[in-house]
């Protein structure tokens, strides 16, 4: 049975596509070598996953792949941020398997490697970051409320009196 599209991230050590990571049920995941990267005898992603033909499954790869993500609070944020599961590494991966630490990285299959062209988590920040600074922009030359009256100094009474 093949994967959902969709439901397989390609798996990069530095910037050579090494395996696939594919979503299975529950949140679960399996990591596969690619066989060209198992003939070659290629590095592996960690110790805890040497190369190997066989596929990895969810016990042995997921901690290697969830420690990837960054923990607590800040999952939970990224998760909101880009509404998905802070519980589905797999989607957070999706998301921001670009943007991780070291030298490991994943994006959608048939990308390029992370890094390599502009990514939708960069764009994202980068916009939201422009947002607020126009946001800012705007409430400092918003007029007072016409229904405070301003003081000479032009501030709101209430303002004044404090």
């Amino acid at each position: 049975m093949s994967p959902d599209p969709g439901s397989e991230l390609e798996v990069f050590l530095h910037d050579e596509a090494v395996g696939r990571l594919t979503r299975l049920p529950r949140a679960k995941l399996r990591f596969v070598y690619h066989p060209a990267w198992v003939e070659a005898q290629g590095r592996p992603l960690s110790l805890s996953l040497p190369v190997r033909p066989e596929p990895y499954e969810p016990d042995e790869c997921g901690p290697f792949f969830e420690g990837l993500l960054p923990e607590d609070d800040f999952l939970r944020a990224v998760a909101r941020v880009f509404h998905v599961s802070a519980g589905n590494p797999f989607s957070v991966l999706a998301e921001i398997g670009g943007e991780c630490a070291g030298a490991v990285g994943v994006a959608g299959v048939g990308s390029e490697a992370p890094g390599t062209t502009s990514r939708s988590a960069e764009r994202f920040w980068t916009e939201r970051s422009d947002r607020r600074s126009t946001r800012s922009e705007r409430r400092k030359l918003r007029p007072a409320s016409p229904s405070r009256p301003t003081s000479r100094t032009g501030r709101s009474s209430s303002a004044s009196t404090r």
